[in-house]
């Protein structure tokens, strides 16, 4: 299960439980404890209260207080094959929710992709400022393209 207390060492919030245990009677915590113990170690009464929250949980179940820090890491992030996405024909990777659709991944995944330049966006229309010559060369250009995909 992943810890969902603040991003404190280990060391910390087992000081933190042990402050609020010694000033506690029958899980009842005296008065101004929380923002004493929040003064004392330089930290804030969020994090202590979300502490003691979790103290008192443990506590309940009748485990022992023992704060562990899990935290993502890349080595958990999803692989995606990106050779896989230059795979897919044009018209499925047309737009952004085909493309999620064809890879099989989530929006925050492909989002990742665009944000670490893995892919891009891509436009091929025609401007409307461009002048007849332009059109043609452009034209060709493409059919050039599409002669070398069917190849």
């Amino acid at each position: 299960m992943r810890d969902k207390l603040p991003n404190l060492s280990v060391e910390l919030k087992t000081k933190v439980a042990q402050l609020l245990l010694e000033n506690s009677r029958d899980d009842q915590l005296t008065k101004g404890k929380i923002k004493e113990v929040a003064l004392l170690l330089h930290i804030s009464r969020r994090h202590v209260t979300s502490i003691w929250t979790a103290t008192r949980v443990k506590i309940r179940e009748g485990e022992f207080v023992i704060f562990n820090t899990i935290k993502w890491s890349k080595h958990d992030a999803v692989k995606v094959d990106w050779e896989k996405l230059m795979s897919l024909p044009y018209v499925k990777r047309s737009s952004y929710k085909r493309i999620i659709v064809e890879m099989g991944v989530s929006k925050s995944v492909m989002g990742v992709g665009f944000k670490e330049r893995l892919i891009r966006a891509h436009f091929n229309a025609i401007k409307p400022n461009l002048t007849a010559h332009n059109k043609l060369i452009r034209m060709h250009f493409c059919l050039n393209s599409l002669q070398y995909d069917r190849a």
